[in-house]
C-alpha cells in the first residue's frame, strides 16, 4: 500500500492508541482525514512534513507557531485560528500519526487510488 511507500507502515496497535487520543483530544472537532474543517485535511499530512516536524508539532505547537515559518504559514492560510496546544507525550504524538496514516490508506484502498 502507500502507507509503505512513503517509508510508514502502519502499527495497527499504535493506531488504535491513537485513535481514542484523537477522539480524547477532540481533536475531530477542527480536523477531518480526507477534507478541510476549520483545520487542516489529515490525509496523508506525513507524506507533506517530516515525522519530526510532526511529533514537535503536536508536543510544543506554541512553540512551533513562535518560531517556524511553515507553522506560521498555515496559521495565516487558516484565518489565524490556533491549534490548542496539545502537549502530546512522544508516544502519544506517533501513535496518533498511526492512526492518521491507517485512515488514509483506508480512504485510498476505497478511491482505488
Amino acid at each position: 500500500g502507500h502507507a509503505q511507500e512513503s517509508g510508514f507502515a502502519v502499527d495497527p496497535k499504535l493506531a488504535k492508541r491513537g485513535q481514542s487520543v484523537w477522539q480524547n483530544g477532540g481533536c475531530g472537532g477542527c480536523h477531518a482525514i480526507g477534507k478541510k474543517m476549520a483545520g487542516p485535511d489529515l490525509a496523508g499530512v506525513y507524506e507533506r512534513r517530516s515525522r519530526e516536524w510532526l511529533a514537535r508539532w503536536l508536543k510544543n505547537t506554541d512553540e512551533m507557531l513562535a518560531t517556524d515559518s511553515a507553522a506560521q504559514a498555515m496559521l495565516a492560510e487558516y484565518n489565524n485560528i490556533r491549534m490548542p496546544n496539545m502537549n502530546l507525550t512522544d508516544a502519544d504524538a506517533d501513535a496518533v500519526l498511526h492512526y492518521i496514516a491507517q485512515e488514509t490508506e483506508k480512504q485510498r484502498t476505497r478511491r482505488g487510488s
